[in-house]
């Protein structure tokens, strides 16, 4: 039987290492400066950039930042506690960064479909950002977890090494128990189909767009 790490235990070494520590004002997870905030916070300013900005634009501007987000998080993850130095399974480093969604406040997800060889997943969970959305304003079945559903492909895609799409089919804002995501190669979904529709993105890199000065890779 294999046994995995568990979220708690990735936890505890992350505290180990002084992965999470306050400085001077500031707050540090793995040497990383973040802050935390609230919530309602958040989702007043999406819905705020959707009246102003529009609904396409800014679900293709949120699903860049989270795949973003995801792809980077791997990255300086896999760099501290080694990979595969540490995890030497695809399987056991997927559970690994699926499990991190909880130390950064982002929700508890689960694998419902985890199938490596083909590359198809399926994840399900509860986003605290849909849910806080539901309270505030109303969906009109509009699908709310942008973000998250470019966090899915991002942190699956860099472990696996090849580029993957997310498509959310299933939102606690619309009174579903779970949000759910589908993850696997973009040509593998029906184009036709509503959802595709609904959640079709404009690519957007945004290291390549943006030019930094340097990559955030510490």
């Amino acid at each position: 039987m294999k046994h995995h790490p568990t979220p708690l235990f990735i936890l505890e070494r992350i505290k180990r290492g002084q992965g999470i520590k306050w400085e001077e004002g500031k707050f540090f997870l793995l040497g990383m400066k973040g802050m935390i905030g609230a919530s309602f916070s958040t989702i007043f300013l999406q819905r705020l950039l959707e009246e102003k900005i529009g609904y396409e634009k800014i679900m293709s501007l949120y699903y860049a930042h989270g795949k973003f987000q995801g792809q980077e998080g791997v990255r300086i993850f896999n760099k501290r506690f080694g990979y595969p130095r540490s995890f030497k399974e695809l399987d056991q480093l997927l559970d690994v960064h699926i499990g991190q969604f909880q130390f950064t406040g982002t929700g508890k997800f689960e694998w419902a479909v985890k199938d490596i060889k083909n590359k198809k997943f399926i994840v399900k969970g509860k986003s605290p950002i849909a849910e806080e959305y539901a309270l505030y304003f109303k969906t009109d079945n509009k699908f709310i977890d942008h973000f998250h559903r470019g966090l899915m492909a991002g942190f699956i895609s860099e472990v696996l090494g090849e580029d993957l799409y997310c498509l959310e089919t299933s939102c606690v804002a619309h009174g579903k128990e779970y949000c759910t995501f589908l993850i696997k190669k973009e040509k593998e979904f029906n184009h036709k189909s509503k959802d595709w529709k609904i959640q079709k993105i404009d690519k957007i890199d945004l290291l390549s767009s943006l030019n930094p000065k340097k990559k955030p890779l510490i």
